[in-house]
């Protein structure tokens, strides 16, 4: 058996999702139209699309990303311990995505594939319109080999709580094992949580996001638009209540408008916390991370999805998927540690 606990008595989160380098960048809505780009969502580029894509950009920094890397990160900075397993390649971006999670407190178990494979690191290109929306060209690369391999352990011994990005259903190997991690969890009261990542994916797979939610699925976050898409409806209490009736909680963040928590009992919502708006990218993560670490640490609902806002709303102050400030520090200010 694996051991799961730790010595602050929290138990283990495991994320698993694509090992992504972000390279932001700011543009002018021209350039969105000049590469046919629908602004605020996130599509797949292939190896050679990523390359035009540079040149039409001056990156502002290059930083490990990744939705459940980012998400990880915040967990370990709120002081639950967190674990990542993704699929890198021993290049030099491979190298930023390992150390930056090591340095983040984050413990990475990756599976490398050969340097002689030409698909490289996995990479993200942040667009960032004046108005602080962004806009994500990903081209996955490694880790759009991820699956059984990477999934073995956790099929063998389901960790208590297990963050799933949806977008590993763009990953053709993934969606069995990740079927049967929730089925197995669910069987030993154990928890997996997925975040439906983007809206575009969500009309994409939306059937096997259905599939794997019913299959023993314990959580699952969404914004406005992904949860309308899931639901065919575009009344996110309606959503929250189909999920709710599922055996599910989780929230669905309403952007400026704060949140929607929920459980199989109740629904409660509250206002975003203040702040100066600079860049949208990680919100979601980070909202993530504040509600799963207040899972592990036994907050009820409320007290969860309060501290997911407080971590969002750091996060949207500065350019960056992570936190930039101490956020623990931050949450005990708040009562939400």
């Amino acid at each position: 058996m694996f051991g799961w606990m730790t010595e602050q008595n929290y138990e283990m989160i495991v994320g698993v999702g694509s090992a992504i380098v972000d390279i932001f960048s700011e543009v002018e809505d021209s350039v969105l139209v000049d590469l046919s780009l629908e602004k605020g969502t996130m599509s797949l580029i292939s190896r050679e699309v990523s390359i035009e894509v540079a040149e039409h950009i001056e990156s502002l920094n290059e930083q490990g990303g990744g939705s459940v890397a980012n998400t990880m990160v915040g967990i370990a900075r709120l002081g639950v311990p967190s674990k990542m397993v993704a699929r890198v390649e021993e290049d030099v971006l491979g190298l930023v995505f390992e150390g930056e999670l090591k340095f983040a407190g984050v413990e990475l178990n990756p599976f490398y594939v050969p340097l002689s494979d030409p698909l490289g690191t996995g990479r993200c290109f942040v667009m960032v319109t004046p108005d602080a929306e962004r806009t994500m060209l990903t081209y996955l690369g490694a880790s759009a080999g991820i699956g059984e391999l990477e999934m073995s352990t956790l099929l063998t011994s389901p960790p208590p709580v297990t963050y799933l990005e949806g977008y590993l259903l763009d990953c053709p190997d993934m969606f069995a094992p990740l079927r049967d991690l929730a089925a197995k969890s669910s069987a030993l009261g154990r928890k997996v949580a997925v975040s439906l990542s983007d809206p575009e994916l969500v009309k994409r797979h939306r059937s096997r996001l259905l599939e794997l939610i019913d299959s023993g699925v314990s959580v699952v976050f969404a914004n406005a638009e992904e949860a309308a898409n899931l639901t065919d409806s575009g009344d996110p209490t309606f959503a929250a209540a189909m999920l709710g009736e599922r055996g599910i909680s989780g929230a669905i963040t309403l952007g400026p408008e704060g949140a929607l928590g929920f459980d199989q009992n109740q629904m409660i919502r509250l206002p975003a916390h203040p702040t100066d708006l600079v860049d949208t990218t990680g919100a979601g993560d980070q909202f993530a991370a504040g509600w799963l670490a207040g899972l592990a640490k036994g907050f009820d609902l409320e007290k969860r999805t309060s501290l997911g806002l407080l971590c969002a709303a750091e996060v949207v102050s500065h350019f960056g998927a992570r936190p930039q400030v101490d956020i623990l520090e931050l949450a005990k200010e708040q009562g939400l540690a």
